[in-house]
């Protein structure tokens, strides 16, 4: 309805010097681009003096591009100077990329995705090494510690309730810890998540042993009596969460040594301004952004299925037409 009135409306212009513009978000374009409504919207599109489309995805600005060059028969002129313009150049006839402070920048870091860098198999089993080696660290330490070691003042050795316990302790800050050393950017949404995690866990220590002992059991008073007043619970939790991150700290630090990732050179770029000291990096970077990438290859798949169903429909209807005849 909105494309029908405002068709009429430039319709009705009777000022022959009257020049309309056409504004349309990412989301509305979804529906505009549709089959049963394309051909109509191309209509209001080519009317107007200016149309601008905000907000799109690189598979919208193909599309926009294709239906104005398939729906028109006109030559279709695209520029752009960011990865997110790569499919629309080349699905114009005539494309031109700038070289600019955009398109400059995160191409190689595009690719980190599509070649499985953050989810292939050896990124999985790393991770999941990870866990194993600190869940072994977590156990075999906790139980170094406590076995047959003198827990309360009065010399009693640790029960199986403060033991877990303090593994739990172990295991909460160890994984809040090395969840820290991964980020490189902070904002208070992640400090709230993060320490509140550690935060909560002792405000449920807390409150679980302030509960009637038919529900805490050995537990009932375990943090206020037990945990909290022995100076060897904070030790081995201190001792462990180091203990537990020295492995990913020790593999972070070698990568980025001598086999770092894309996104670690550019944090050495943008905090420490390594390629004013080192401009071989500096010049391997720049290399790797002007590699080919896959950005807009969805859009070209799109494309080309759509041309050749297009054949194939013309065939059919060119067959039909002769065997009527």
């Amino acid at each position: 309805m909105q494309l029908t009135n405002a068709f009429q409306m430039i319709k009705l212009e009777k000022d022959p010097d009257a020049a309309f513009a056409l504004v349309i978000d990412g989301k509305t374009l979804t529906y505009a681009l549709e089959d049963d409504l394309k051909n109509q919207f191309l209509s209001l599109a080519v009317d107007c003096a200016s149309v601008i489309c905000c907000r799109v995805s690189p598979k919208q600005k193909a599309m926009v591009t294709r239906l104005v060059k398939e729906g028109t028969g006109k030559v279709t002129l695209a520029i752009g100077d960011g990865a997110n313009d790569v499919g629309m150049i080349q699905e114009a006839d005539i494309g031109v990329g700038i070289s600019g402070v955009e398109g400059m920048q995160f191409p190689a870091l595009y690719q980190q995705g599509p070649r499985d860098l953050f989810f292939g198999w050896y990124r999985i089993i790393g991770w999941m090494f990870n866990g194993l080696s600190a869940s072994i660290i977590i156990f075999l330490l906790n139980i170094g510690i406590f076995y047959l070691g003198a827990f309360r003042a009065g010399g009693q050795t640790a029960d199986l309730a403060a033991v877990g316990a303090t593994m739990f302790t172990c295991i909460v800050w160890a994984v809040n810890v090395q969840i820290a050393l991964i980020m490189s950017h902070f904002t208070w949404i992640q400090h709230l998540f993060v320490w509140g995690s550690v935060v909560a866990w002792y405000l449920f220590l807390a409150a679980y042993g302030l509960s009637s002992p038919t529900i805490s059991g050995n537990a009932h008073q375990i943090l206020s009596e037990a945990l909290g007043p022995a100076p060897v619970y904070w030790s081995a939790t201190l001792l462990v969460t180091a203990v537990c991150n020295i492995p990913y700290l020790v593999h972070s630090s070698f990568q980025r040594t001598f086999n770092p990732l894309d996104n670690h050179v550019i944090h050495e770029i943008k905090y420490y301004k390594k390629d004013v000291e080192d401009q071989h990096m500096w010049k391997r970077e720049k290399s790797k952004a002007r590699q080919k990438t896959k950005i807009g290859f969805t859009a070209r798949v799109d494309a080309k299925i759509r041309q050749i169903r297009g054949k194939l429909q013309r065939k059919v209807s060119s067959l039909t037409i002769h065997t009527v005849s």
